[in-house]
């Protein structure tokens, strides 16, 4: 429930800028050599999310928003969105909003970290336009990280084993 609602808070977010660039079409380069040009719909890609804990047990839940919130934009009808294997390729790189949104053809990009502490976690996030590189909305979340059914999932995973 708990990261549901990180989802709609942080697409909301993104929702702004799906309102303003409906009716677009995606221009995708058909040569392999050349990049990809913008789209002019609602084009993103949601780059998976940093995890801030220092503890790489917790990957698992920056992971879980990353796919939430491009499950949630792929249901925004008239929208491109990103496959997750292909966001995911830029994991633990580093990263080049103008480049990405070249190589995919995608006019934003949406990052953003997760930091458990505790039974806390912070969720931050913004929203980058990748032509001009400029954050146009920005989101912080939190939540009792007891509350995140991932959270609760790791937990009873690691119990049984």
């Amino acid at each position: 429930m708990a990261i549901g609602a990180a989802v709609v808070l942080i697409a909301g977010a993104g929702g702004a800028a799906l309102y303003f660039h409906l009716g677009r079409a995606p221009v995708v380069s058909q040569m392999p050599d050349q990049l990809a040009k913008p789209s002019e719909r609602f084009s993103i890609v949601v780059l998976p999310f940093a995890n801030l804990s220092g503890d790489a047990s917790q990957d698992y839940l920056a992971d879980v928003i990353s796919d939430e919130l491009t499950t949630g934009f792929s249901r925004f009808r008239d929208s491109f969105v990103i496959s997750r294997s292909t966001a995911f390729t830029y994991k633990g790189k580093p990263i080049d909003v103008r480049q990405i949104g070249k190589e995919l053809g995608v006019r934003y990009a949406l990052e953003g970290s997760v930091q458990p502490s505790g039974d806390r976690l912070r969720v931050n996030a913004q929203l980058i336009d990748t032509e001009s590189n400029a954050r146009q909305r920005a989101a912080e979340w939190r939540p009792a990280a007891r509350a995140c059914p991932a959270h609760r999932y790791r937990e009873r995973c690691a119990s049984l084993g």
